[in-house]
Parts: structure tokens; sequence; C-alpha cells
């Protein structure tokens, strides 16, 4: 019998206004092989309240899950919610919206795309170990790390992104160089 925990995504129908996001929930799963048929057993809603909850991961060990939410009315946050302890903390609570939580390849930090005031969007990390208000900057110096949509680590050094730009452009971003 083969099991291992995946998530079900649901996406409910919005009735939402143009500022708003949508309203989301993060499914936690079992996802079970007998016979060489999956089947899906025990669906747990983690989020379980009105609003944006989405982009979730896994962190290092597989007992906990990073996920984005808008407690806060049009601003998003960080929380991580643990699978045995079955209860949600925040990792990150700042002025701008954090989304995209994801694990660097070390483990020390978790990257985010982070909307500025000004309505830019970067990469930051964030110390997974213990709650910030503050992030601290990824690339600070490095040009063209503005207007990031989406991202994932190639390893270490290289951030893989797409660039909102005209034309949007798929990059490879080396953060030592």
């Amino acid at each position: 019998k083969f099991t291992m925990k995946v998530f079900l995504f649901s996406l409910f129908i919005s009735t939402c206004c143009f500022a708003q996001m949508p309203e989301t929930d993060i499914w936690l799963v079992n996802l079970v092989k007998k016979e060489g048929k999956y089947n899906y057993q025990k669906p747990l809603n983690i989020t379980n309240r009105k609003g944006y909850n989405n982009q979730p991961s896994f962190t290092e060990d597989n007992k906990g899950i990073y996920f984005v939410s808008d407690k806060v009315a049009n601003q998003t946050d960080v929380f991580i919610y643990s699978i045995k302890k079955k209860t949600t903390n925040p990792i990150c609570q700042t002025r701008e919206s954090e989304y995209s939580p994801t694990l660097t390849t070390d483990n020390k930090f978790i990257t985010c795309v982070v909307v500025l005031t000004d309505s830019s969007q970067q990469l930051f990390n964030y110390d997974w170990h213990e709650p910030r208000t503050e992030p601290i900057e990824i690339a600070k110096a490095i040009p063209n790390t503005d207007s990031v949509g989406y991202f994932t680590w190639l390893n270490k050094d290289t951030v893989l992104y797409y660039k909102l730009t005209e034309p949007h452009s798929l990059r490879a971003l080396d953060i030592t160089t």
C-alpha cells in the first residue's frame, strides 16, 4: 500500500469585484495506490475560510505546508500549516503582498515574489525558522530583477523567472554576479 500526501486544489466560483482576489481554498488529501489504481482519501480543507488561500508548497521535511493568504483585505502574507498539529501560523506579515513561497535549494530561506507599494514585483528571501516583519532582499544590487511573475530555483545561485515586461520573457539570473 503506497501512501503519500498530495494537494488537491479547489477553486470556487468567485463573486469578486475587479480589485479582489478569487475565493480559493487549499485541500490536503492522502493519495493511496492499491492494485495499480490511485484513490484519494481523507480530504482536509486546511484553510477553510473565506478569501484567497493559494500557492502552497511543502516544507523541507514534508511536515508542513507554506501558502499565501489574504487575512487582511487585498494584502497577502505567507503562512505555514502544520500537518501533525493542524495549526496555521504566520511566517511573515508585512505591509507588502507576498506570493509563491518557495524554499531555496539549501533550505535556508523561503523566496517570495513581493509586490511592493510602488507595484514593482521583486524577489525577497525570508528566514523560515522564525516569523519576520521585514524581508531580506535577495538581489538588491542586481539589475533587471523587477517585474518578476513566476520563478523557480535552478540551483543555489541561479533563479529562473518569468519577467512581466513587453515582450514577456523567461530569464535566468545568477545571483552571485
